[in-house]
């Protein structure tokens, strides 16, 4: 049943146990924690909370929610598990404190971190029932996981454009220090061979990923994501990411074996006095350049080396060296038609 926050006390006679959250775009997380809280207090009315729309676009940002509260609280109310629903009046503090004195409730639902206020509660005759929150279930990540979709494939049709898809597609992966010069072998390669080129800078550029501890990780799930789907569509590429982990190099390279598509490693090295003043003007230019990147021995210690590697340095001669590549490219093609 949906109540307003005014009429909270007439559950004071009730047994209840209140829980409160944002619940925008209900998921099996949300019906889970509904159920055990149902499942430890049987004989209480389970009381929920709805975030006002403006309190959860401060908490969440731009964009949310994606359901208004209205629509939020009736999408609640329709479970099993829940006896009452109302939508929490906007204020910038918790009002959980004035929600439990008005209705005297028995029990509330919290994290860990409430712990701090327990007593408080306990004085106005509450008790909280601790409960974890599981961080993979969310509906920001649901939100992100759309948007992310929806975002690849606006990228694909971008750098595809003008693009052929082959009968045989090859996959070019370049991999070396930060500043070795991968990215001038990448657009020659692009130019020679017509193949889709997948650089970091234009990742970067077009994706919407906010800056945080997980960064990386998120932009190396876009990057296999965007790969796989040109592959899938019958594509070259040539992938342009650093790569420097060899364990890294083997995620790409199976990916290219799921699609029957044959990988041509390419080294790009370049000398020493080369790659440290490459690394100085990129420390000079670019505003907040990663200190890893410019730690040569750090790289030199996490990059490894693999046998079947057609090397490229790109302090010589590129033109020979670039025609190597394009040999092997063509044996391969030549094994492919047999």
């Amino acid at each position: 049943m949906i109540i307003k926050f005014k009429d909270l006390k007439k559950l004071q006679k009730e047994k209840t146990v209140y829980t409160a959250g944002c619940f925008d775009i209900l998921h099996q997380g949300h019906l889970n924690h509904f159920q055990i809280v149902k499942g430890n207090f049987p004989n209480h009315k389970l009381v929920v909370g709805i975030l006002p729309d403006k309190k959860v676009k401060k908490l969440k940002g731009v964009g949310r929610p994606i359901l208004s509260e209205k629509e939020r609280a009736r999408i609640v109310d329709s479970l099993k598990y829940v006896d009452y629903v109302f939508v929490c009046p906007f204020s910038e503090e918790s009002i959980t404190f004035q929600v439990i004195k008005k209705m005297q409730g028995d029990y509330v639902v919290v994290e860990e971190r409430w712990r701090p206020f327990e007593r408080d509660f306990n004085k106005i005759g509450a008790k909280f029932f601790y409960k974890k929150r599981y961080p993979y279930q969310a509906s920001s990540k649901i939100i992100r996981k759309i948007r992310e979709e929806g975002q690849v494939e606006k990228f694909i049709l971008k750098i595809t454009k003008n693009k052929k898809p082959d009968k045989k597609p090859l996959a070019i992966m370049l991999y070396g220090l930060s500043a070795s010069g991968k990215t001038t072998v990448a657009n020659i390669l692009e130019k020679e061979l017509g193949f889709v080129a997948l650089g970091r800078l234009s990742m970067e550029g077009f994706f919407d990923i906010p800056m945080s501890v997980d960064y990386e990780r998120a932009l190396g799930k876009i990057r296999r994501l965007v790969t796989e789907k040109i592959l899938a569509n019958n594509f070259s590429i040539i992938l342009d990411f650093c790569h420097l982990k060899p364990k890294t190099r083997e995620i790409y390279r199976k990916i290219c074996q799921k699609y029957n598509i044959p990988i041509i490693l390419v080294m790009v090295i370049c000398d020493p006095i080369d790659l440290k003043e490459r690394l100085k003007k990129r420390e000079e230019t670019i505003d907040d350049y990663p200190l890893k990147f410019s730690n040569i021995k750090f790289q030199e210690k996490i990059l490894g080396f693999d046998d079947d590697a057609v090397i490229v340095n790109t302090s010589k001669d590129l033109k020979p060296q670039i025609g190597k590549v394009l040999e092997k490219i063509a044996e391969l093609n030549e094994l492919i038609k047999v």
